[in-house]
């Protein structure tokens, strides 16, 4: 066909026909690409799609494609963040049955190990909240046996002292009975050992 206003017109049609299939076909292709990430859901899949997508022209076509690849790394970040809480859930249940340090530190590390967007979820930040609350508790009661424990086993250890030189009123043996009642806090029962070893004469 010979240069020409008809030329020129067949020519931009067919221009116009090739753009039109050429935008189908990467539309097909970045819907395709979603299809696929939200069946895989895996990060690097998801960025695959969505570079096909940001290569669309922009439009409605566009938005609804760039919505559903953010509806699939929210549901990630949700699945995620269920997992965690989950983990963390069953530590602080297990702390709780078996009130080890071994299981209490666990639970702390794992909370603690959370990430920030986790915690401050609007959803989730109760729950965590309570998390923390009963690890604490658990942290704070632990603790205290610990303390009880040894305090305990500084007043018998007092108690005997004082009994042996009750039985035993030598020099040596009030020193001890002396020794071992100071490092007791202040209590009736520091008193009542005091008052006992001042009661024995020295033989």
């Amino acid at each position: 066909m010979p240069d020409g206003q008809t030329k020129t017109e067949l020519l931009n049609r067919l221009d116009a026909v090739q753009q039109a299939i050429n935008a189908q076909v990467a539309l097909d292709r970045a819907t395709a690409a979603i299809d696929f990430a939200e069946t895989a859901k895996t990060q690097s899949i998801i960025n695959a799609a969505r570079a096909k997508v940001n290569a669309l022209p922009d439009g409605q076509a566009k938005n609804d494609l760039q919505a559903r690849l953010d509806a699939i790394e929210q549901a990630i970040k949700d699945a995620k963040a269920n997992s965690l809480l989950t983990d963390v859930t069953n530590a602080v249940v297990r702390a709780e049955k078996y009130p080890s340090r071994s299981n209490i530190l666990t639970a702390l590390n794992k909370l603690a190990a959370l990430p920030t967007d986790i915690k401050a979820n609007q959803v989730n930040r109760g729950n965590v909240a309570d998390l923390q609350e009963r690890a604490d508790k658990l942290k704070n009661n632990f603790n205290q046996n610990v303390a009880d424990q040894s305090a305990q086993l500084a007043l018998n250890k007092a108690t005997n002292a004082v009994k042996l030189f009750e039985r035993f009123p030598k020099a040596i043996y009030k020193q001890r009975a002396i020794d071992a009642v100071n490092a007791l806090p202040d209590t009736p029962e520091k008193t009542a050992l005091q008052a006992r070893i001042d009661a024995v004469t020295l033989k």
